[in-house]
């Protein structure tokens, strides 16, 4: 078989952006993995939240792509795509979930991961800083109440999220939305080591895919233009939506079944799950959401499979991209230094 090589896709057009940033958290500017968090700014009642980045984007893509040549031309192998970048976001996602290979330095792995998770926000913080400026001016323009509002909500999902704990209640044992925690870990138990593609499809990151799964058999119901039944044309594109649709074998995800950030945005943001970083209230059914350097952007997805305390050794999760079945969750703490950890409670969620 032909090996394949690293293909960098590389924009010729670069947009720059002006944002005070904080002092560089490294010790020489000339370090290519120097960062800087660019300092929030208050803007008609919201808080504009930026990521952490590289101090310079351009000798950090240079720095991972020669670093680690060789795991990135392993994994575009797994990909099985010749035009995979570090600038695709696909590609990002994949190096994100969790990978586990015999052939490659699993520890190596994980450095990568976190340094793509850096890598990725800077594109994030342009897209901040856009919805930014288009606040400001909508905001000179008083009949724009209606388009500063829809600014501000996108603005809202994009930012790095609070890791405080989201409207805690007291967790019942029911909430009567539907939701089956037992039918959905048997279904996640049956399916951890393998692929169900004669219902759904297989893709290359596919944690939020077979948690997605896991929540739909348990009793959790689609959404499509936000709660109409899945009808006509499938609009991948809204975070409103969450659905897999099969029409004669043709495999039709929407962006919030497939995408740990998105999926996480769904549930907390448009069906009301409450999230928690709470371990002694993490269930049995659980999705979770990991925030590899606690930058406030999930970047792969599990769910709870068993509970006998309340600690990261007694709590155990099934998930893919690689199969994971009655893992302890401390092994996701220990992937990453700074990983912070994130339940949805779907049983209380719409439904």
């Amino acid at each position: 078989m032909k090996k394949k090589k690293l293909i960098l896709i590389v924009s010729a057009v670069v947009m720059t952006f002006s944002i005070t940033t904080s002092k560089v958290n490294a010790s020489s500017e000339k370090n290519p993995l120097s960062t800087i968090t660019p300092v929030s700014e208050k803007k008609k009642n919201i808080d504009i939240r930026y990521y952490e980045q590289f101090f310079d984007q351009k000798s950090a893509k240079n720095y991972i792509i020669q670093e680690y040549n060789k795991e990135l031309n392993f994994l575009i192998n797994i990909f099985g795509n010749d035009g995979a970048s570090i600038d695709n976001p696909q590609f990002q996602n994949f190096l994100m979930s969790d990978l586990n290979y015999d052939k490659l330095d699993n520890e190596r792995l994980r450095e990568l991961s976190g340094i793509i998770d850096i890598y990725e926000n800077y594109e994030k913080n342009k897209e901040i800083e856009i919805l930014k400026n288009e606040l400001n001016s909508q905001t000179a323009n008083t009949n724009s109440i209606s388009n500063q509002n829809i600014i501000q909500n996108k603005l809202e999902i994009l930012m790095p999220m609070s890791d405080n704990n989201d409207n805690i209640f007291e967790i019942m044992a029911k909430y009567n939305n539907g939701y089956n925690p037992t039918k959905a870990i048997e279904y996640a138990h049956k399916w951890a080591n393998g692929f169900n593609t004669t219902k759904y499809a297989k893709y290359n990151g596919d944690c939020a895919n077979f948690v997605s799964q896991c929540l739909f058999e348990g009793g959790m119901k689609a959404y499509y233009k936000d709660h109409w039944p899945i009808v006509g044309n499938i609009i991948q594109e809204s975070k409103k939506n969450w659905y897999f649709y099969d029409e004669n074998n043709g495999k039709h995800p929407s962006y919030t079944w497939t995408g740990a950030s998105e999926f996480f945005e769904h549930w907390w943001k448009q069906r009301s799950a409450t999230k928690t970083n709470t371990l002694s209230l993490f269930s049995v059914g659980d999705p979770v959401g990991c925030d590899w350097k606690g930058d406030g952007d999930i970047n792969h997805m599990v769910i709870i499979d068993g509970k006998n305390g309340n600690t990261a050794d007694t709590i155990t999760y099934s998930g893919h991209t690689s199969a994971r079945m009655n893992e302890p969750i401390k092994t996701l703490f220990n992937s990453q230094a700074g990983t912070k950890l994130y339940a949805l409670k779907v049983d209380g969620a719409l439904n």
